[in-house]
């Protein structure tokens, strides 16, 4: 189906002005507003992590909460950061293998991402790192794409049926071989982080990691009462924000486009890689997917970027029918599945 574009292109957004503040609205009639909103926004994996959450004003968040949040954060960086030189994924891209103990959250991760790539039809693949490594590298030394040659040399090392876990072991195949965590861990990181609020008894949230987003209950409108939250989103089309309003009253939403880091002026050369081709995926300018869960947002969007219409309704229908994706295709129709 079609749609004007402007109702279903999700790059979600929200910023907040102070890194740590809890806002007290007043009423009408002068008294303060039974409840609270407490922001945060902590730096994380290259980004920022923005935290809204509505409490009754007598039951604030603390900020020992925020503090375990943000160490959480930095422990999830620690271990899955490529670009940290001693993260635990460094270390298993440098070693090719990382022996117990293995770190949680990167095991969980790892592991969840085996298994997704099996359910996407190794489509959604970690190992595509070399590639996606070598195109980098190729667009900074030399302002353009590797050759063909370049790229197949790297095929032997693309496949996440290469990589073994098991007895408390991660292990390349092959050597050469390394795996990138960005299409799985920010919709991963905010997963866990929704959970801790909802153990603390914080239901009312709105969570967002680079566009990797997660709500639930009702924000306050602007004179301190209750509403929907509201979301606005950048649409890439027409260049501005626009307000979402048909959502679930609890989910998660997250979007990819290779737009959104290219390398090349007519951006045909992103990080979104097919793992076939070994080339950037083109078949539609924007992918977004909405269901239950952050992680499985965040790889649906990417892996769904890669594939076309049967794959996606495939794999909607098979594996992950409690969600749905919305394509921007090259026409500038939106098409749900």
């Amino acid at each position: 189906m079609t749609a004007p574009f402007v109702i279903f292109t999700f790059i979600l957004v929200f910023s907040f002005q102070f890194i740590n503040t809890t806002t007290t609205f007043a009423l009408a009639s002068g008294k303060a507003a039974p409840f609270c909103e407490n922001l945060r926004r902590i730096p994380s994996m290259g980004s920022f992590f923005e935290i809204q959450i509505i409490t009754p004003c007598k039951n604030k968040v603390r900020t020992e909460d925020f503090v375990y949040v943000q160490k959480q954060l930095d422990q999830m960086e620690s271990e899955m950061s490529l670009y940290q030189s001693e993260s635990a994924l460094s270390q298993l891209n440098r070693q090719g293998f990382l022996a117990a103990p293995i770190p949680a959250h990167l095991g969980a991760v790892v592991k969840s991402a085996l298994e997704i790539y099996e359910q996407t039809d190794h489509v959604f693949d970690v190992t595509i790192w070399p590639v996606l490594s070598l195109i980098q590298s190729s667009f900074k030394k030399n302002k353009v794409p590797p050759t063909d040659f370049e790229l197949d040399v790297l095929r032997p090392l693309i496949g996440a049926e290469r990589v073994q876990f098991k007895n408390s072991r991660i292990e390349f195949q092959k050597g050469g071989m390394g795996i990138t965590l960005d299409g799985i861990a920010k919709g991963y990181a905010v997963d866990i982080v929704a959970e801790f609020f909802v153990s603390r008894g914080f239901e009312n949230y709105l969570l967002n990691f680079s566009g990797n987003m997660k709500w639930r209950g009702q924000g306050l409108n602007s004179q301190g009462k209750r509403k929907n939250w509201k979301i606005k989103i950048w649409d890439p089309v027409y260049k501005k924000l626009v307000n979402i309003d048909k959502l679930p009253a609890q989910g998660a939403i997250a979007s990819s486009g290779g737009a959104n880091e290219s390398y090349d002026l007519v951006k045909k050369w992103h990080h979104i890689i097919d793992p076939k081709s070994l080339k950037p995926a083109n078949n539609w300018i924007q992918t977004t997917v909405v269901g239950p869960l952050a992680k499985e947002c965040d790889v649906l969007s990417t892996a769904t970027y890669i594939m076309n219409d049967e794959q996606i309704r495939k794999i909607i229908k098979k594996g992950f029918p409690n969600y749905r994706v919305y394509v921007l295709d090259q026409t500038q129709s939106v098409r749900a599945f």
